[in-house]
């Protein structure tokens, strides 16, 4: 098993039944729509150092991912990490996880990031684990779905 960081872009087709699990996990029971992301937005992000993936791979099969943009916390005169998905299928969870966690830490160090945010929903395994890493709670995410009007 390695954990590394990977292109995103190169490896979205390859993950997307990794991405339906997810969404099936904690996306539907949400009402949230399933996964749609687009290859190009993911390539110029990553071209331009606001993305980076980490992936958690067994030969060549992706079974774990972290995806996080990088970028200028507008409060604070800093850069951040937010954390846009991480999951690992179930036949691997445990340790890759936290293989995953400690990596995407490390690689938003390298990157001059001064604090990493990530999401997760309550009661959940995952807020045990942030708090023994460290993390603190900072309350919640509010999500509305609003209509774009395009020009």
């Amino acid at each position: 098993m390695r954990v590394e960081r990977i292109v995103a872009a190169d490896w979205l087709e390859r993950a997307k039944g990794l991405a339906i699990d997810h969404w099936k996990e904690v996306g539907e029971e949400l009402g949230l729509p399933p996964p749609n992301i687009d290859p190009q937005q993911i390539a110029q992000l990553e071209q331009f150092g606001a993305l980076f993936a980490i992936g958690a791979l067994d030969g060549e099969n992706l079974v774990g991912y972290s995806l996080n943009v990088v970028g200028p916390s507008m409060n604070f005169s800093l850069k951040v990490c937010q954390n846009e998905g991480l999951f690992v299928d179930k036949a691997y969870r445990g340790m890759t996880s936290m293989r995953l966690i400690r990596e995407t830490e490390a690689e938003a160090a390298r990157l001059s990031c001064r604090q990493i945010i990530w999401h997760t929903y309550r009661r959940t395994r995952a807020e045990a684990l942030f708090e023994r890493r460290g993390y603190t709670d900072h309350g919640s995410l509010w999500l509305k779905e609003i209509t774009c009007h395009q020009e």
